[in-house]
This record gives structure tokens, sequence and C-alpha cells, in this order.
């Protein structure tokens, strides 16, 4: 093993040395590239509360230098690192993305950008409409326009969000005037399908104050609904749920399409682009109540079914619907939560809600449906961290029905390891490592992002 490692750091010190400036740093990093070490300090509770935690960790380097580290964790801390090196495929290469390549595209028809505004200057769209005012003002001056959306649109202008596996369109194609290209077209189709008769007389007004050589712009929707979406991308299909929202009384709700609910567009693969979705087969797969918001809409990793994030009537809950057939498998009633700044986890192991105030604990049943085991509550006596920090990258978790791991790895201070059971944290541990950055001026060995898996974990039986 030695010798493998000789002739790999001596093959890297060379082809680093052809590149140029990165030779030093490199040097530097492959020195003691085999002896890794990880020191544990505890800094709540005892090392026997991780015992039967495993974890594999990833550390590059410069997208080539890859460290693999096997940890068995417990009162008795063990631990393996490898090292391999990619020059022609980059670390990224070999360890792919844990997630499909999914872009997001939006289609709408913006409440502002249904008028047609005449350019003004060297100004377009609404843009011209600003400066057209703000030229009729004096300093210190107001001016209004205002527009019934009733002269450009019968119907409600939507917003929809959905995604595409694999699927990158061009560059302002929104903007392309040719409505036989194939987004627009697609696109128009989606819209065509969801139309809602508009319903009263609902006004755009647009206001400029000039203030010395400056101004204020603002632009008012009156008596108008807004209608936002959530949509979810499989192998086989789109996933839409769209909702109404402010004056709803503006809106023919009883003409959409089959009614509220999740809309399903199968895809087409053996076509590429945007003509892969078949606009022609669109049907509502679940129905929904008119009242009910879907926050997050996800796919189950172990049976595939969809998890609807749910609010109705200011309760939420966590819905579980069959993907093959539409059918209703659960409701778990949930805690309500900080709903602008939240995240939801969904692992093999556990499924977590987690907010500024709490982190709810969900388990999957036999039947596919999902059980609320625990609430737990941050409190800075447990050295806890606020849970929002949970929302960025380099996280895992673990969970075997009693005990919760939370891991984050980082470069600079290390890997931090939480342990609650009942809500509790047991043990709060930071193991660091030589790959980290009290070895050296700057992070050279960051982990992993946490789509490229930077930390994996699991409780063993």
């Amino acid at each position: 093993m030695k010798k493998m490692y000789a002739s790999l750091i001596s093959l890297v010190l060379v082809l680093c040395v052809l590149i140029g400036g990165v030779a030093v740093m490199t040097a530097d990093l492959l020195a003691d590239s085999e002896n890794v070490v990880w020191i544990p300090e505890v800094i709540y509770g005892d090392l026997s509360a991780l015992e039967g935690l495993s974890v594999l960790s990833r550390h590059v380097s410069m997208q080539t230098l890859l460290w693999e580290t096997s940890m068995e964790l417990g009162q008795e801390l063990t631990y393996d690192t490898a090292l391999s090196y990619h020059f022609f495929d980059s670390v990224s290469d070999a360890y792919p993305s844990v997630k499909k390549n999914y872009t997001g595209i939006s289609i709408f028809d913006k409440n502002v950008d249904i008028v047609p505004f005449e350019p003004y200057g060297n100004s377009y769209g609404i843009a011209a409409e600003y400066e057209r005012l703000y030229d009729t003002i004096p300093a210190g001056g107001t001016a209004v326009s205002e527009y019934a959306m009733r002269d450009y649109t019968d119907t409600v202008p939507m917003y929809l969000l959905y995604d595409l596996p694999d699927v990158h369109p061009p560059q302002g194609w929104m903007d392309d005037e040719n409505q036989n290209e194939p987004w627009q077209k697609t696109a128009q189709a989606v819209l065509d399908y969801f139309a809602i008769p508009l319903k009263g007389d609902p006004i755009l007004r647009f206001t400029v104050v000039r203030e010395g050589n400056s101004r204020r712009n603002n632009v008012e929707v009156i008596g108008a609904p807004k209608v936002t979406s959530e949509s979810l991308a499989t192998e086989e299909a789109v996933y839409i749920a769209f909702h109404i929202t402010g004056d709803a009384d503006t809106a023919d709700q009883g003409a959409i399409a089959e009614g509220y609910g999740i809309y399903r567009i199968p895809l087409d693969k053996s076509r590429t682009g945007p003509e892969q979705l078949r606009t022609d087969e669109i049907t509502r797969f679940y129905p929904l109540e008119p009242d009910v918001n879907v926050w997050e809409m996800k796919s189950d990793p172990v049976t595939g079914h969809l998890l609807l994030l749910i609010e109705q009537e200011g309760e939420l809950s966590l819905r579980v619907i069959n993907r093959t057939d539409g059918r209703l498998l659960g409701i778990t009633p949930l805690q309500s939560i900080d709903l602008t700044h939240y995240t939801l986890t969904i692992q093999k192991d556990v499924t977590l809600l987690i907010d500024s105030r709490r982190i709810q604990v969900l388990s999957r049943k036999e039947d596919g449906s999902y059980g609320l085991d625990s609430t737990i509550y941050p409190q800075d006596e447990y050295h806890w961290m606020d849970p929002v920090f949970m929302t960025g990258l380099n996280f895992a978790f673990a969970y075997d029905g009693k005990r919760l791991a939370i891991l984050s790895d980082d470069a600079y201070k290390g890997m931090r390891i939480y342990v609650l059971e009942d809500g509790v944290v047991t043990a709060h541990v930071l193991l660091t490592s030589s790959l980290h950055r009290e070895q050296r001026y700057f992070a050279l060995c960051p982990p992993l992002t946490s789509a490229e898996a930077a930390i994996v974990a699991e409780w063993r039986d």
C-alpha cells in the first residue's frame, strides 16, 4: 500500500510541476496524504452516544485528488482513508451528483407583462412606462397611469414553474415571437390548458415619484388574483399544483380544467427538449380542495410516492400519494412552521422538517405513509446551533427509530456531529482532521457538495 501511495504521489508531483503554480500546494497536501489523522473533541455528552454510527466522508482538492474516509464511531474511533487521483476525469465526473440534472422552466403571463408598452427612448416594457411618466412631471411631482386588464386578456395571468430532466432551454426563449418555436409552443399549450377566465375589472396602476434627479417606481395590481405553482419532475412525468391567492373572487375557479389538484404531464423520453412534454395528455392526477396550498412536492427516494407539504386553513400536514394510481396513502398532521425559511429533507432512513423553531422527525411506515416520531426544540444549553444552518450544504442525517444523528462538514472547522434521543441532545462532537484548515493557510481540501454526497451516515444494526 505504501509503495502504491509513493508512486501515486510521485506521479502527481510531476504532473503538478508541468501544470505550474499548483505544484507547491499539491506537494504540501500530499506530504501526509497516507497519514490522515482524525481527532475527536467532545463538546457535550460522551462518545458512547455515537456507538454504532458509520460515516463515509469525502474531501477533494482542485477536483483532482479525492480522500474517502470510512469511520466507525463510538467510545473508540476507528477510520481508514484512501486517496485516489483523477487526472483525465475530474472528481465530479467520478462521483456525479446524486440528483438528476433538472432544469427549472418558468412559463407565465405576468400581470404587468400583458400590457404591450410602446418603447420609450432606449427603454422597453415596464421600464418604458416608468420613463414616460417620469418625463411628464417636475421635481417633487407624482404621475399615475392605469390600465384595465380586460383590455388585454380574458384569463387570469398565470405563473407556472416546472422542471424537465436533462433539458436546457436556449437563452431568451421566452422573448421569441415565433409561436411555432418548440419552447414557445409547449409553454403556450400548458398555459392554454390551465386558462382560468377572469372576472371583475382588475386594474394595473403605475406610479412614479420624481425626487430631484432620482425616482421611485411602483406598480399595483388591484382586484386581480395571483397564481403560484409547485412542481416535481420524475422520469415519467411532470407533476404540477397551482394555487390562487389574493382576490380569488375575480377568477372563475369553477372553470379550472378538471378542478383543483395535482396535474400530471406525461413525458415521452423518445423525444428531446420541450417536445417530450405530452401536453395533449394532461390529466388531474389527484384532487385537492380549493383552500389547499401545496408548499412543496417531493418524491420518496424509497417508495417513489409523491410527498405533499400542505397548508389548509392554517394547518400543516404531509400527504403521501401513490404515484402509480393517485391513491391517498396517508395524512400526517404537523406542527406549524416558519414557512418563510424552512427545509424538507427526505432521506432513506428519515424525513426531517426543519425551520427556525424546531425539527420535526418523521419516519416511513410499511404502507408508505408517514408518522411523526418526535419534535426537537433547539436549546442553548445543549450547545445547539440555529437549525436554519441545516438548509446549507454538506449535511447528512441518520436515524434508527430512536437516535437521530445530524452531521455537517466544514472545510475550516471540521465535522460536527449531534446525536439526539427523545428530542434531547446526548452528544455534540467535533471531528478535526489533517485535511481541515487548521493544518493549512486556507482550505485546500473542502468536502464535496451535498449533492455529491460529502457525507453518508447510517446506524449499524
